[in-house]
């Protein structure tokens, strides 16, 4: 929890600081709403600096599908899942290819698949530490704050559409800084020419 952040979004949207969470008339207000948006907030894009690499284990228990035989354990700090294995989660390209895309299936702290032994993957972290935050996240998190305590404090929709088009000019630079993994990075290399030849065929 970062109190700086709180105080940010406060100031922007023309309302006094605080100290503590605890402290009225919006401090544990700001403290739930912080919680909320900085997870939805890591959980809408692929941020390098929450990305994490891990190895699960193959847990000894049912899985209680018929569709997958194996299940596993996901990290305790595991939000989103990027890459499975040699598989690619985005972009879909389920419909260019023959085979079915259902390789697994993540069902609450659990992912279950057909891949016996240790699966890798790379996922994006709960990252909390606001140390670790890049500029760019920090001021999108305080933006987004901004925008949802402008309704509940100002009453009035304009300021909302002004933070949320601010958040958006903040997400467009991560992303042209290279700060937010592009979906084409997930992508193997011979994908394209899967397509291609795909679409080849479809036209003869």
């Amino acid at each position: 929890m970062s109190i700086e952040i709180i105080n940010r979004a406060l100031i922007k949207i023309g309302e006094g600081t605080i100290t503590s969470l605890s402290q009225n008339p919006y401090g544990d207000l700001m403290g739930l709403v912080y919680e909320d948006q900085r997870k939805m907030l890591l959980s809408s894009h692929y941020w390098r600096f929450a990305l994490k690499r891990g190895r699960l284990a193959e847990l000894d228990e049912e899985t209680g599908s018929t569709l997958f035989a194996y299940a596993y354990a996901l990290p305790a700090d595991y939000l989103v899942l990027k890459d499975f294995g040699e598989f690619y989660k985005m972009p879909n390209v389920s419909d260019a290819v023959v085979a079915p895309d259902v390789r697994y299936s993540i069902e609450g702290n659990r992912m279950l698949c057909q891949q016996p032994g240790n699966i890798n993957i790379t996922y994006i972290a709960d990252v909390s530490d606001p140390k670790l935050f890049t500029p760019l996240f920090k001021e999108a998190l305080i933006a987004l704050i901004a925008a949802e305590m402008s309704v509940r404090i100002k009453q009035g929709a304009d300021y909302k559409q002004l933070f949320l088009a601010e958040f958006e000019k903040y997400i467009i630079q991560a992303q042209m800084n290279n700060e937010i993994v592009r979906d084409m990075e997930t992508m193997p290399d011979n994908s394209w020419v899967t397509i291609r030849d795909t679409w080849r065929n479809e036209e003869w």
